[in-house]
């Protein structure tokens, strides 16, 4: 016998998340790329209420910054009771802005 398989016409919560969730990401990438350590606190209000994949995304671009705005914030969430992966990224961009800055002698 044959096995019929039907489509799924309904997107799930998450599909329809998923075009916002990366237009987000891309923004808060927008962001880092710029550079100014005036980003910071802005991403910083979104920080507080997004996923951790958002969080991860905000944290790398905080590090983006390169200031000690940015060493400071990410200090504190290195050192918080967040998921692994958020501790581990801003200990990561904590190394990526110290490394660059000895490197660089900045």
């Amino acid at each position: 016998s044959r096995t019929a398989y039907t489509m799924q016409l309904t997107k799930g919560v998450y599909e329809e998340n998923l075009k916002a969730k990366l237009e987000a990401i891309d923004s808060i990438w927008a962001l880092g790329e710029i550079g100014n350590p005036i980003i910071i606190n802005r991403l910083a209000k979104i920080y507080t209420n997004s996923d951790e994949v958002l969080k991860v995304n905000i944290i790398i671009s905080i590090g983006k910054t390169k200031s000690p705005e940015a060493i400071k914030m990410l200090k504190s969430i290195a050192n918080s009771k967040e998921a692994d992966i958020i501790r581990a990224t801003a200990w990561e961009m904590i190394d990526y802005i110290t490394v660059d800055e000895e490197q660089w002698a900045f």
